[in-house]
């Protein structure tokens, strides 16, 4: 899949400082800078974007954004050796790490206590969008049908009322209230949420601050996408309107236009086989294809022979010193908290264990008495399941739901569940 995006961060209309940060990293795993030649990112070579909203008084806003970007930066740059096969840890540990950045300056200058930012993070790679998010910033997906969905769920007051069924969606949009978040970067103890999208069905991506979301509707969103105009002229139009509306607060917006693998040229498709370099003239490439194939032909040759001769040799084996490297290089960074690491387990998926079971982290209470009332009502609609309210090292009460032989298992009751907050973990994960 390939891809244009244009990235805006903007004052507002009625504000006097910028607490706002982004960051785009359109081909993180060869060249930042390299376009094909068609102007088109190739999302084989992992394309990372963020939106960071800071807050507190004075210039920490300002200060708390920057740092939550230059952590998420400064990590995914040093880690990239994790994709494509570990996207999931790459975002929690940058997130976390982003929290770290924070929090120690916070250790040194006191009097910044009140910064905060939240933080909206996508990466997009062989045709799937992952994000990972603090707070109420957002990631939006129109499809190839023209529908705009929202794809995350804020960590906010307001969401939690409409998640309780006591204000409608649209109640919520001019709420009073809407403002106040339920976490951001800069708190000691944070609970980042996941998903994961197939980019097929998708044309445009946007993430935003919520002095867009904030301003305008999502039927005013999804008119301004659905416009057949170039990526930076939509992001623009975006930012205007929501200027125009009022301009409350500061505005960040990144859009991301998705294409296939093939570009259309006088009418006609052709396709990019490699985009990064211009194809070769017609008789030399069939010359080089024709090498190729000999090549190849006699690598096979020579695999299996030694395949055969080699029976001594276990995969098995092999696949594990390849994780284990994986692991020893995570739990050897310093920076990141304990929770990071033991919240890292995808890797661990295809290493048999019978000690270890997973278990679903529904939702998260600072309150004991919220916590055991939720679990109640969940264990009346199904009394079959296990649920239990743990206290977590971070000080948090989480309902838990119990005993998955394996992480498929979990996966596959949350299909078919509504917890857009819930997190699967190993049971005797170390807090």
């Amino acid at each position: 899949m390939l891809l244009q995006f244009s990235a805006i961060t903007d004052i507002g209309a009625n504000r006097t400082s910028q607490q706002d940060s982004i960051l785009s990293i359109p081909q993180l795993i060869h060249n930042n800078d390299s376009l094909t030649d068609q102007d088109y990112y190739d999302d084989s070579n992992a394309s990372i974007f963020a939106v960071a909203d800071g807050m507190g008084g004075g210039k920490s806003g300002d200060l708390a954004s920057q740092l939550a970007i230059e952590g998420l930066s400064e990590y995914v740059l040093k880690h990239k050796e994790l994709l494509p096969n570990d996207s999931y840890s790459l975002i929690n540990s940058a997130i976390y790490h982003a929290n770290e950045q924070i929090l120690s300056h916070l250790n040194f200058h006191p009097d910044d206590l009140s910064m905060g930012s939240t933080v909206m993070m996508g990466l997009i790679q062989d045709e799937k969008l992952f994000i990972g998010w603090v707070g109420d910033s957002r990631c939006y997906g129109l499809d190839k049908l023209g529908e705009l969905t929202q794809l995350s769920h804020d960590h906010s007051f307001v969401q939690s009322l409409v998640d309780e069924g006591k204000i409608t969606q649209e109640e919520a949009f001019d709420h009073p209230n809407r403002n106040i978040i339920n976490q951001s970067l800069g708190m000691p103890s944070i609970i980042p949420s996941f998903e994961m999208f197939e980019l097929n069905s998708f044309s445009k991506i946007l993430l935003c601050s919520d002095g867009l979301n904030s301003m305008l509707t999502d039927t005013e969103i999804r008119n301004i996408l659905l416009k057949d105009l170039p990526v930076d002229q939509l992001n623009q139009q975006l930012v205007d309107l929501a200027n125009e509306k009022g301009g409350d607060d500061n505005i960040s917006s990144i859009l991301i236009h998705l294409y296939p693998k093939e570009k259309i040229k006088n009418g006609t498709s052709e396709s990019l086989v490699n985009p990064i370099v211009k194809p070769f003239k017609r008789k030399t490439t069939w010359i080089l294809t024709l090498i190729s194939i000999c090549l190849i032909s006699l690598f096979v040759l020579v695999f299996k022979y030694q395949t055969k001769q080699s029976s001594t040799l276990k995969p098995a084996k092999i696949e594990e010193r390849k994780q284990a490297s994986i692991n020893d290089n995570l739990n050897t960074d310093n920076s990141l908290p304990a929770q990071t690491v033991a919240n890292q387990t995808t890797n661990q998926d295809t290493i048999s264990n019978s000690n270890k079971s997973y278990y679903i982290r529904i939702k998260v209470f600072s309150n004991k008495k919220q916590a055991d009332a939720l679990a109640k009502t969940l264990e009346g609609k199904n009394d079959q399941l296990n649920y239990e309210v743990r206290l977590s090292g971070e000080g948090l009460y989480e309902i838990c739901l119990l005993d998955f032989k394996s992480k498929d298992d979990a996966m596959k009751f949350l299909e078919k569940s509504a917890y857009p907050d819930a997190v699967i973990l190993y049971k005797n994960v170390v807090r």
